[in-house]
């Protein structure tokens, strides 16, 4: 797989037997992967909806602090110590928000998390007072246009990766993929892929042109991006025996 300059124009491409083992990969998988369903947002409050976007800020970098959050069962109190309906009552939220993050242990970077939420608590595009806006009145041209939007509303809170990540999480879209760090790894090491993490980061236009090489993939195996994504993060950590034990035992 590989990424090349035709022109000014990125353009990606799978070779067949690179196709072959990820279509493989994808047929053993897809059962197995949950993608959460569309238009989930609709269903959540704006405490929830929050709780994703503070949890997307909290990932950046490594999404192993949260994942252990989660583990041993801390979230439902670190949810309530970051609500809007908390942060409304405090006068420094940043420090405020620096020192949770820091309590629960649910980031690698607390400074820099702490700054975005803050901002992002104050910017009228996210939130207003205890209500998340973010989003209200996307335009509807399709997954990537909502992007974009979501990215000009965000700014210096999200990237590409972050936002597609969320719009996958809450049921925005199914067409389109969080390739983070993990991903681009795996696509590094098993499909041979030619560009870092960072060059996808930096460009949209190859951003663009990976995702769209992966869902002609994902429109042969019948299965939407969003499932992919959802498989590949599920999967990635798994060793060869926690995926047998856990997932591939005869019935």
């Amino acid at each position: 797989m590989k990424t090349e300059m035709i022109g000014r124009k990125p353009v990606t491409t799978i070779q067949p037997e690179t196709k072959r083992k990820l279509l493989h990969v994808i047929g053993k998988l897809a059962s197995h992967a949950k993608t959460p369903a569309l238009g989930r947002w609709k269903m959540l409050s704006d405490e929830e909806l929050w709780s994703h976007i503070v949890s997307q800020v909290c990932v950046m970098g490594s999404a192993v602090p949260m994942e252990k959050l989660h583990r041993i069962g801390n979230r439902f109190e670190f949810e309530s110590a970051l609500s809007l309906s908390t942060l409304s009552t405090k006068r420094d939220k940043g420090t405020y928000i620096e020192n949770q993050l820091a309590k629960f242990k649910a980031t690698r970077f607390r400074n820099k998390a702490a700054r975005r939420l803050a901002a992002a608590v104050a910017n009228p595009s996210i939130v207003r007072g205890t209500r998340v806006v973010l989003l209200e009145g996307l335009p509807r041209d399709g997954p990537d246009a909502t992007r974009e939007e979501l990215l000009k509303r965000s700014k210096l809170l999200f990237k590409r990766k972050s936002v597609s990540d969320l719009m996958i999480t809450v049921g925005l879209s199914h067409d389109v993929i969080a390739l983070d760090q993990r991903v681009v790894g795996l696509l590094n090491t098993h499909l041979g892929y030619n560009r870092k993490f960072s060059n996808l980061q930096s460009s949209r236009s190859i951003y663009l042109s990976v995702e769209d090489c992966l869902r002609g993939v994902c429109k042969e195996a019948n299965v939407t991006l969003g499932n992919l994504d959802r498989m590949l993060f599920a999967f990635a950590g798994l060793t060869a025996v926690e995926y047998l034990m856990d997932f591939d035992l005869p019935r």
